[in-house]
């Protein structure tokens, strides 16, 4: 039996056969659900995390997007922007510190 199958067969144990007698909840099906609670709360810190570095890499991406468009721009070529720029936009793209220079 699976995850969701028994995490059912515990509902219907409760909420239909004995009509919400918790005092009737096996031993096992307990520690099951408190094991359940358990991994979906490390669960929700990992993602957590995961959605952090998920932003902290569309940041980035969004940066080294801002540079190149500077960079393959003919205007700044022609107007000699990127001369006096002298690839200081990528290295700071590059560091992370972009944010308000690019």
């Amino acid at each position: 039996m699976d995850d969701k199958e028994r995490l059912e067969e515990i509902e219907k144990d409760i909420f239909i056969n004995r009509k919400s007698d918790m005092t009737k909840l096996l031993h096992g099906d307990a520690l099951w659900l408190i094991q359940q609670a358990n991994r979906v709360e490390k669960l929700e810190k990992e993602n957590a995390v995961i959605s952090i570095q998920l932003r902290t890499a569309e940041i980035k991406s969004i940066e080294y997007k801002q540079a190149l468009e500077f960079y393959a721009n003919r205007t700044e070529w022609i107007e000699g922007d990127i001369y006096l720029d002298a690839g200081e936009k990528a290295r700071q793209s590059l560091r992370g510190d972009s944010h308000d220079s690019v």
